[in-house]
């Protein structure tokens, strides 16, 4: 009899268990929510326009550790070419062939110096799109860097 009464009353309260697996899952969501929010409406962030989502890296499997390194270099705009001066203490110098502030978005999309390896190499117009997860698009990356002899100072 109790149990027919408790499947019809409204004041019951029903517990609704998760298992750890669940909760992890779902911390996890609301999580990276969070984080894709923060990101969308971060000011100033220039990795946002290589990498607009908060969706993890992949690389190929097939490209070794130093070809990890030189792209996640490019990816985070950090290289010999555009940091140099630190380490230097000294100013930053301008591209010795435009005269524009040397980017990894400029060596890769921009300078007049490397329009015939761009060609070549199918560099898409795009920073985003160049430093995607695309394997295509990696490899013609990496082919342009070894091609302008920046392979060793990135």
């Amino acid at each position: 009899m109790m149990a027919k009464q408790a499947t019809s009353d409204q004041t019951i309260e029903i517990l609704n268990l998760l298992s750890k697996n669940d909760l992890k899952r779902e911390a996890k969501n609301i999580i990276s929510n969070l984080w894709r929010k923060e990101w969308h409406f971060l000011r100033d962030n220039k990795l946002r326009e290589i990498k607009p989502i908060t969706d993890r890296w992949i690389n190929p499997s097939n490209i070794t550790r130093q070809q990890e390194v030189i792209l996640t270099r490019l990816r985070i705009g950090h290289s010999w070419h555009t940091h140099k001066h630190l380490m230097d203490k000294t100013d930053s110098e301008p591209c010795i062939t435009c005269g524009s502030n040397i980017s990894i978005k400029h060596i890769l999309l921009e300078c007049r110096q490397f329009n015939e390896e761009r060609t070549k190499h199918n560099i898409p117009s795009s920073i985003a799109v160049c430093l995607n997860n695309e394997p295509q698009n990696i490899n013609s990356t990496l082919s342009f860097i070894r091609d302008t002899n920046l392979y060793k100072t990135i």
